[in-house]
């Protein structure tokens, strides 16, 4: 069942059966409720599990007339938030806060290895000062998302041609990693003009270089392709539409396994 279906389809059920509640699906209740977001993930929640049926009764005493149901029930959890923890949080929070970062970045593929083997030690870090931190993106075109739109998917084919201008233009600040265009070699002449021409030394020749391609390439030549971008879609029905942008449905997108591997080892978990 997808997900928006289970949201869509919920109901309130108020009867229960007197089948008994396994311990694995107790388990099972309580991960899911784990897995709720929380702030700056401080898990400031306790989760007290009642079985004894005069507890449940009392309990249903206590919170009348809307817990009825909870006399004939085999389980409760009550959910009870700890301010203290909350507090805590927001402290740790902002003594140690990363805030967004790009986990990965598409490059020349015998890099990948390092690159990951950083990113885990980098998180490593995170996990000893207790930082809280969130991926930039967890899904796009090939640059650093978990979950990538496939190269052969329908939305690909048709900004294909936009894409291999984009390209051909640099127009990508992200794409640095890439061997450099014509595009990309004309700035670099412009910038070296620059650094002749200005009668005082430029301090940093790198960043001359960088900034005057992020710049011209990717501030002022790539909003020149959305005209462009736009136009591959014109014409298109609503029903065409709908078809081309399933590509990012997650069940038709490719996962980056090794960087997920890397998240899910530094993802908290609470254990039961």
């Amino acid at each position: 069942m997808e997900a928006i279906d289970a949201i869509l389809s919920r109901r309130s059920i108020r009867k229960y059966t007197d089948e008994p509640i396994t311990e694995s699906e107790e388990t099972l209740l309580l991960k899911a409720a784990m897995s709720a977001p929380n702030t700056v993930n401080n898990r400031d929640w306790a989760f007290v599990i009642i079985r004894e049926p005069q507890q449940l009764c009392n309990l249903a005493d206590c919170l009348k007339p809307n817990a009825e149901p909870l006399r004939k029930a085999q389980m409760a959890i009550v959910v009870c938030g700890d301010l203290s923890l909350t507090l805590q949080g927001i402290r740790v929070f902002s003594q140690h806060r990363v805030s967004e970062f790009g986990a990965i970045y598409s490059a020349d593929q015998v890099e990948l290895p390092d690159r990951l083997l950083a990113l885990d030690e980098q998180m490593s870090v995170f996990d000893k000062y207790a930082a809280h931190w969130s991926l930039w993106t967890y899904k796009d075109l090939g640059i650093m998302g978990v979950v990538n739109v496939r190269p052969d998917s329908g939305y690909m084919r048709v900004i294909q041609p936009v894409f291999s201008v984009k390209k051909e233009l640099h127009a990508d600040n992200w794409s640095h990693f890439l061997p450099p265009t014509q595009a990309v070699q004309l700035v670099n002449q412009l910038a070296d003009l620059v650094e002749e021409e200005i009668d005082y030394p430029v301090a940093d020749s790198v960043a001359n270089h960088r900034y005057m391609a992020q710049h011209l390439l990717s501030n002022y030549v790539a909003p020149l392709l959305q005209p462009v971008f736009a136009r591959q879609f014109q014409g298109m029905s609503e029903t065409k539409l709908d078809e081309v942008l399933q590509s990012f449905r997650i069940q038709q997108c490719q996962v980056n396994q090794p960087l997920l591997n890397v998240l899910k080892k530094h993802l908290s978990v609470v254990s039961l």
